[in-house]
C-alpha cells in the first residue's frame, strides 16, 4: 500500500511535471538534441523513480562490460516487464537503443522515453517490416553507430517463475565482425507495477551479467546454435536468481 500511495502522490506528479518540463520538448526536438544528452536525462529520472518506489536493484558483474571504440556492444536479455529496458539504461554507461514491439511506443510516459532512445519497433504482423528493422539495427551495429539490446524471447514472460521462453534465433542474426555480445539475465521486474499483488514496502530487482561472446567465437555457428547456447547459459543464471529471489522474499518452493 505504501508503494501505491507513493506512486500516486509522488511518482505520477513527477512524471507529469517531467513530461511538460522536458520530455515533450525533447520529443519534439528529438532530432536536434544529442542522443547522449537524452540518454543521461532518462537515466537520472529512472534513478529517482526507483528510489521513490523503494526498488532496490541488485546488479552482479556489470563491471565485465567493456566499451571499445572499435566495437559495438550487442546486449541480449530475458524479458519480464515493460520496465526491463530502464534497468539496463540505468547500469550501462554507453548509450544504447532497444528493439521492441511497436505497442511499447504507445505506453504512457515509457512510450515517449523509448522513442527518445531511438528504439526500433517491430510489427509482429508485418514480416517485411521486421526484416527491415533487423537490417537497420545490424547496419547500425556494423558501422559502430550505437549499442543495441534485444529481448530474444520476443515477448514478456507472463509466468516469470516458470523458466524462460524460447529464444528466437533471428535475434542473433544481428551479430557481425564489429560487434561483441553481452548476455544478461534479470529477475523481479514483473513486481514493481503490480501494486496489489506485490504490496511489499520494498522490492528487489536482480540484473546479472551472464556471459560474453566475441564475434570470432561465434562466426562459424548458425543463429539457431547461438540461440541454444545463449538460452542455456541464461537459464542457468535465471535459476540462480530465482532461488535468490525465494530467499529474499522467504517464498516456499
Amino acid at each position: 500500500m505504501i508503494r501505491l500511495l507513493k506512486a500516486i502522490f509522488i511518482v505520477v506528479p513527477k512524471l507529469i511535471f517531467w513530461y511538460f518540463q522536458w520530455i515533450l520538448i525533447y520529443y519534439i526536438r528529438r532530432n536536434k538534441i544529442p542522443f547522449e544528452k537524452k540518454y543521461n536525462k532518462i537515466r537520472s529520472c529512472v534513478l529517482t523513480v526507483l528510489k521513490d518506489l523503494n526498488i532496490e536493484l541488485l546488479e552482479d558483474g556489470i563491471e565485465n562490460v567493456k566499451y571499445k571504440e572499435n566495437k559495438s556492444n550487442f546486449y541480449v536479455c530475458n524479458h519480464q516487464s515493460l520496465l526491463d529496458p530502464l534497468f539496463l539504461v540505468l547500469l550501462l554507461k554507453r548509450p544504447l537503443s532497444f528493439v521492441s514491439k511497436k505497442e511499447a511506443s504507445h505506453y504512457p510516459f515509457i512510450g515517449k522515453a523509448v522513442k527518445l532512445l531511438e528504439c526500433k519497433f517491430l510489427d509482429r504482423n508485418d514480416l517485411k517490416q521486421q526484416v527491415k528493422v533487423i537490417l537497420d539495427v545490424k547496419k547500425s551495429l556494423n558501422e559502430k553507430q550505437r549499442d543495441w539490446c534485444i529481448y530474444p524471447e520476443g515477448r514478456r514472460n507472463k509466468n516469470p517463475f516458470s523458466g524462460l521462453l524460447e529464444y528466437h534465433h533471428g535475434s542473433f542474426k544481428l551479430l557481425n565482425e564489429n560487434t561483441d555480445m553481452y548476455v544478461f539475465t534479470l529477475f523481479g521486474t514483473f513486481r514493481p507495477l503490480q501494486f496489489f499483488k506485490y504490496p511489499n514496502k520494498k522490492l528487489v530487482v536482480q540484473l546479472c551479467y551472464t556471459n560474453f561472446h566475441s564475434y570470432d567465437e561465434l562466426k562459424d555457428l548458425t543463429s539457431t546454435k547461438i540461440s541454444e547456447i545463449v538460452s542455456s547459459e541464461s537459464l542457468i543464471t535465471y535459476n540462480k536468481l530465482k532461488e535468490k529471489d525465494k530467499e529474499i522474499y522467504n517464498l516456499n518452493s
